[in-house]
């Protein structure tokens, strides 16, 4: 399950969206032009390393779109005392 957030100047910048409401975004971004970049990961403990990645990946395109893995993701992937911060605490 990934959780995505828009970010930028759109409507629904900083908020979490579904996966029809990402879609149809991405179709009027590309519509107009927009090129679009995303951006995965845990991103339960926010540090260098991710602040590189997210603003590397910025700079690829004019639009960027971040999701963040579940909860279960981080556990499945880094055991089970990960997340180190849960998504209901970031939201």
């Amino acid at each position: 399950t990934l959780t995505v957030t828009l970010t930028g100047n759109v409507p629904a910048a900083g908020k979490v969206v579904t996966r029809d409401e990402l879609v149809r975004h991405v179709a009027s971004w590309r519509e107009a032009g927009d090129t679009v970049a995303l951006a995965n990961g845990l991103f339960d403990l926010l540090h260098v390393g991710p602040l590189r990645y997210l603003e590397e990946a910025a700079l690829q395109a004019d639009r960027l779109v971040v999701a963040v893995n579940a909860d279960a993701t981080a556990r499945a992937l880094k055991g089970p005392d990960r997340p180190i911060v849960p998504f209901i605490a970031c939201s």
